[in-house]
């Protein structure tokens, strides 16, 4: 390999900020149709983009695909907003901390190296085995 990630330090951070963002609406522009489910044959950011609201006048949109499309828009809206107006600091409660890895699986008598002992059992549940 040529080991040229270097290159990438000697670009100041705002103008590596902003060519991350303009790939990023880049590549989302060029998604949107395919999320909506028609093509669009442009080239360029802004042929894509115009492209894209045309296809969605002319009605070209999938229904069910432009109702997922909407909810994963909505939700991106919704994270952002939570984020940019700092809602957990106004009393919007925001989903917590949420578990991380896969629970361990469980079966009738088993048990797996690092669970702990099995518990007494109550009145009235099958004893363990």
């Amino acid at each position: 390999m040529a080991k040229l990630g270097f290159i990438a330090d000697l670009i100041s951070k705002p103008t590596m900020t902003g060519y991350m963002n303009g790939l990023a609406l880049t590549i989302l522009v060029g998604q949107l149709p395919k999320l909506f489910g028609f093509k669009v044959d442009a080239d360029g950011f802004i042929g894509e983009l115009t492209g894209f609201v045309q296809g969605l006048a002319r009605g070209d949109a999938v229904p069910a695909a432009a109702a997922a499309g909407i909810v994963l828009i909505m939700v991106v809206l919704a994270i952002a907003a939570a984020t940019v107006f700092s809602l957990a600091d106004h009393g919007v409660s925001p989903v917590g901390v949420l578990p991380k890895g896969f629970s361990a699986p469980a079966g009738r008598g088993r048990r797996w190296p690092n669970d702990p002992a099995p518990k007494a059992s109550s009145p009235g549940s099958p004893a363990p085995r």
